[in-house]
């Protein structure tokens, strides 16, 4: 993966180690955008849709020091 705008999300299990069957162990991380855009994100909130069950993740994305935009990335 090229360098991106990206959002990040973590699962933990009970003992707070990473919950490796989340993702890639424990982790899930989404570009937002053109790879190699220069820039940044930050998810704001998630969520639970419950039918049928998705994680939804709002946030922001800026490219080249612009203006922020909204982003928003769902999940199975």
């Amino acid at each position: 993966m090229g360098d991106a705008p990206a959002f990040a999300m973590a699962c933990f299990d009970p003992r707070g180690g990473l919950g490796t069957a989340f993702g890639v162990g424990g982790k899930v991380i989404t570009p937002i955008g053109a790879i190699n855009a220069p820039g940044w994100a930050s998810a704001e909130g998630m969520t639970i849709q419950s039918d049928p069950p998705r994680l939804v993740l709002a946030g922001w994305v800026t490219w080249g020091g612009g203006d922020n935009q909204f982003a928003v990335a769902r999940y199975t």
